[in-house]
């Protein structure tokens, strides 16, 4: 049990006990302990009325900014417009921007974007965003943001958990080429099918299908059989070896195919 009004203090302002909290600076409590510890407890689990009276005694620029990122990463929008006056929104390279946009905080993410730097870090809230496929936060961030930052990092990791209206978005403004086609083949082999089709016309096949370890892969059979026929056809000739169930039934099913389309104007002449 706390005994010392620090201690109470800081438990007050973790629990939300506002007459506590006054107790305990009316018996001497120092709010700025241990770098505001009391604000960031207060801010962390969204005691607006503690953080109110804890603001005035603790550092209006550093602690009140680490207590901004707290705010913005759980949501408290109120918190938020009450830190904000007092706090450097571009600290750590808006952090609190990049937090506000992992979590899909669309309101804080307003507030905060005209007072951050929202290329900051390769564009670092964007790539949150993308990566949690906050469709919404990215069309929101994405005017102000460099999507190529990062070697297109946005793209390849929308691509990689599978957002493809996320990958729709970025895929005209970033370079899917870049890290040898890194997004086509970390989707292929997380087995997003529309997703590779949709990187494939920008991307470099040659290049993803010349890393040894892809191309005895499963995810090398998805991507070429995603191919066009002819290429299909002269990568399966090519490495007659690899285990390619999906291309080989692909191009299997064209073979009948064909053999149909060649076989029915004999069979209507012979009706005739």
């Amino acid at each position: 049990m706390p005994t010392s009004p620090n201690e109470i203090l800081c438990t007050a302002a973790r629990l939300g006990c506002t007459k506590d909290a006054k107790d305990a600076l009316a018996m001497g409590a120092n709010p700025m302990t241990a770098g505001s510890w009391p604000l960031q407890l207060a801010t962390e689990n969204g005691h607006f009325e503690i953080v109110a009276l804890l603001l005035p005694l603790s550092d209006t620029l550093h602690d009140c900014s680490a207590a901004l990122q707290q705010a913005a990463s759980r949501g408290y929008l109120d918190i938020v417009k009450l830190l904000l006056p007092v706090s450097n929104p571009k600290v750590n390279d808006s952090i609190a921007l990049a937090r506000a946009a992992s979590g899909n905080h669309m309101e804080i993410a307003k507030l905060l974007l005209p007072v951050s730097d929202p290329s900051a870090k390769n564009s670092w809230a964007l790539y949150t965003a993308a990566r949690r496929g906050h469709l919404e936060m990215a069309k929101l961030l994405l005017p102000l943001s460099s999507p190529k930052a990062g070697k297109s990092w946005a793209l390849r990791v929308a691509a990689e958990n599978g957002h493809l209206e996320m990958v729709k978005l970025l895929l005209p403004v970033s370079d899917p080429k870049t890290c040898s086609s890194w997004a086509l083949q970390i989707a292929a082999q997380r087995g997003h099918l529309e997703i590779v089709k949709l990187l494939l016309p920008g991307s470099d096949v040659a290049a993803v299908l010349a890393i040894p370890d892809f191309v005895t892969s499963s995810a090398c059979d998805l991507l070429v059989s995603c191919l066009s026929l002819p290429d299909a056809r002269q990568f399966v000739t090519t490495h007659s070896s690899l285990d390619l169930p999906r291309t080989r039934a692909m191009l299997a099913s064209d073979r009948l195919r064909r053999k149909r389309t060649a076989v029915l104007p004999g069979k209507r002449r012979n009706r005739m």
